[in-house]
């Protein structure tokens, strides 16, 4: 998994379909996946480019394209675009692919693992992500999990109640 940063979008790209060509033997080994590429977006993506899209309108579709692509050829580079300007729930699914490695496909409810694949998330500042991928934001999260899986675990050991 690789991170790109800044404006120059065709930048990135090159060295992604040049990351394709060398490991995987072709160009044609890249996949761009972003929110441009949908067809009923495209003209609200590029005047609404600052603005998150509805969960509704985008979430399940984004992170289903991701999964049918890693499902029809796990052997490829994924280029993630505009990963800031994705919807909450689709940043966490992808944070939670990546460090599972597979992705889960929501139509069958199978999960397809990436095997070999090269994930780059590419993003245009730091300041324009998500607060839901900022290290204090993720710090808080796991420490809550974490007090969250102690309590559980405190009450699986614990002895049963007995009532009288």
């Amino acid at each position: 998994c690789l991170f790109f940063q800044g404006a120059d979008m065709d930048a990135k790209e090159k060295v992604a379909r040049e990351l394709a060509r060398l490991i995987f033997g072709s160009q044609e080994m890249f996949v761009p996946i972003g929110l441009g590429s949908f067809s009923s977006m495209k003209a609200d993506y590029v005047e609404d480019s600052r603005n998150k899209r509805l969960r509704d309108e985008q979430s399940c579709s984004y992170i289903e394209r991701f999964a049918e692509a890693v499902s029809s050829d796990p052997h490829r580079v994924f280029f993630i675009e505009d990963i800031e300007q994705v919807d909450y729930a689709s940043q966490i699914g992808i944070k939670r692919a990546i460090e599972r490695g597979r992705i889960p496909k929501y139509a069958s409810g199978e999960e397809v693992s990436f095997c070999d694949a090269i994930v780059i998330l590419n993003c245009e500042s730091f300041r324009s992500r998500s607060r839901a991928c900022s290290p204090s934001t993720m710090r808080k999260a796991n420490v809550q999990s974490q007090e969250h899986d102690k309590k559980m675990i405190n009450k699986c050991d614990a002895p049963p109640e007995r009532s009288e």
